[in-house]
């Protein structure tokens, strides 16, 4: 039901009646899908308030990231039951969903840019609507706000900047907004009561009789409504998966028997053994894994940086040259802001740093602002490192000591996954890339490339097949081994679940080419467009990726091969 149009005409009673069924909805959706949970929860009164002070059919409203737009979807008539899930609507901004999103985005930082485009075009076209930014303390302090917020003051465009101060990120804030918060170019309303409609539509009264810039600090509580949310500080319940609401218990561990598990538990080793082993974060460090107790025993070896994906990698980079020992635990997807520090401030002075690229492959209800698939393309294109995945416990050992022990940069593609490993795999180590199936390797009709986990799947069903699969783990610089040993087949599969078609695949296929292959390459990785949200079980299936898919095309490739 589309409530935004009526809330003008609500008392203050009717107000705290539709927040408190709101929240109840955003922990019934959230607890049985999986979602943003404190981030919404904390924003319910904001949001509605701002319904109730403006006509966002005219007026333009800008939530930095969207993870908390939960209350602003349900306003503007959505079913969030429906959040995150194939063909239902998307737990970000979308402008497809609704007149009412005028903006999207799934990285931090960039609404107050977007916000600038709006106030040039009402300049230019003579329009009169206000431009409201809703941003969070931790996102106010990345690069990308203070570059708008220096442009703001400059151009005098008014714009009504609502700062959701919680105190927190992920986990706790990074830094301190205060200095920003006394900029004399602003105007500036402090210490609004987030949960009190009074003190709410007193301040938006006020924000719209501005004739410049105005900057509202609105104080919240992360997670209001729910005591388990309130009370963390870990980051545990910024995005749950599916919990007991209750009892605060999860369906399923967060991080039990993942990937992340494990290369948390050998860091954990790493800063135990070594003073000179440091953890850089660039506002994910819960996603690492590491207890709050570890956190603090480390806290000189483990630096959260806040969201500053670029500060984190040069400050790996210096901190390397320095002779440290440098870890940086990095989302694929936020890998992607840090480019250019990357090419200039990493590769190119040749640094001995071991990133560790958490939910690289799809992310699953996140949608296509979070699937890490590109990472492998964009880095092939740079000299002076190596790429990396694992396929079982071991690799995972080896790759983390890999840099160090070849001076050099070395990107490890952690997934989004459980850990599944084959009971029956026999594997032969040969030059960093594994032969399973050994015995039929000298049938020379169809041989797989496999990257990844999802190679002991495979194995799994196809382990009858009179076909030998080769499962690299160093991906990049492709080992001349690998290249000798595939040469002879007359049919190659290239299957690379993780990323898109034009990353490791493609570069293969080209050192093939170099080599004059005469046979036949099939790929199958990931498509090269946005994927929207849905389970990572049926964004691989939609991919055609599923390992019984890839079974199912090589009994037709065989039977149309006789």
């Amino acid at each position: 039901m589309l409530i935004a149009s009526k809330l003008s005409n609500f008392t203050i009673s009717e107000l705290k009646k539709l927040s408190k069924n709101i929240r109840k909805k955003i922990i019934n959706s959230v607890s049985k899908n999986g979602g943003h949970l404190s981030s919404n929860l904390g924003v319910v009164e904001l949001t509605i308030a701002l319904y109730k002070n403006f006509n966002f059919l005219n007026d333009k409203l800008l939530f930095d990231i969207g993870h908390q737009s939960y209350t602003h979807k349900i306003l503007t008539g959505r079913d969030i039951n429906k959040i995150r899930k194939k063909n239902g609507i998307s737990g970000f901004i979308k402008q497809k969903e609704s007149k009412y999103d005028v903006f999207e985005a799934g990285h931090s930082s960039t609404s107050l840019s977007a916000a600038i485009a709006f106030a040039i075009d009402r300049e230019k076209k003579h329009k009169n609507y206000e431009i409201i930014v809703v941003i969070g303390d931790a996102s106010l302090l990345n690069g990308i706000a203070f570059e708008a917020l220096n442009y703001i003051v400059c151009s005098k465009y008014k714009i009504i900047i609502v700062v959701n101060n919680n105190g927190m990120s992920i986990n706790k804030t990074i830094g301190d907004i205060n200095y920003l918060l006394n900029n004399q170019h602003f105007n500036l309303i402090k210490n609004i009561d987030g949960h009190n409609f009074n003190s709410l539509n007193k301040a938006l009264k006020l924000a719209k009789k501005s004739k410049k810039a105005i900057i509202l600090e609105v104080k919240t509580i992360k997670g209001k409504g729910l005591k388990f949310a309130e009370n963390d500080s870990t980051g545990i319940w910024h995005e749950p998966g599916k919990f007991n609401a209750k009892s605060g218990l999860f369906n399923e561990p967060n991080y039990n028997n993942t990937w992340t598990t494990i290369y948390s538990n050998l860091i954990e080793q790493k800063l135990h053994r070594n003073k000179k082993f440091l953890l850089i974060c660039p506002g994910t460090l819960k996603t690492i894994s590491l207890s709050r107790e570890t956190i603090n025993k480390f806290s000189n070896q483990i630096f959260d940086v806040g969201i500053a994906e670029e500060l984190a990698v040069i400050l790996a980079a210096q901190l390397s040259k320095l002779g440290y020992e440098v870890c940086v635990s990095i989302y694929s997807t936020f890998l992607q802001r840090s480019f250019d520090q990357i090419i200039h401030d990493v590769c190119r002075i040749n640094a001995n740093i071991t990133f560790l690229i958490e939910r690289s492959g799809f992310s699953g209800e996140n949608g296509e602002t979070h699937h890490g698939i590109f990472d492998t393309p964009f880095l092939m294109s740079i000299p002076n490192f190596c790429v990396s995945m694992a396929s079982d416990i071991t690799d995972a050992k080896m790759l983390l000591n890999y840099s160090k022990t070849q001076q050099m940069t070395n990107f490890i593609r952690i997934p989004k996954e459980k850990i599944t490993i084959g009971k029956n795999i026999t594997k032969y180590n040969l030059k960093d890339f594994y032969i399973l199936n050994k015995n039929f390797e000298n049938n020379y009709n169809l041989a797989i490339v496999s990257v990844g986990p999802l190679t002991n799947t495979l194995f799994e069903e196809i382990k009858d097949f009179n076909i030998c699969i080769y499962n690299p783990i160093i991906l990049t610089p492709i080992k001349p081994e690998l290249i000798q040993k595939i040469l002879n087949y007359k049919n190659i599969i290239i299957y690379t679940p993780y990323e898109t078609n034009n990353g490791y695949a493609k570069q293969l296929t080209y050192e093939l080419a170099l080599k004059n292959f005469t046979g036949k390459i099939y790929i199958k990785a990931i498509s090269k467009y946005f994927i929207e949200c849905m389970s990572i079980q049926e964004q691989l299936e939609e991919n055609h990726l599923l390992p019984t898919q890839i079974k199912t095309f090589i009994e037709n490739l065989k039977y149309e091969n006789n």
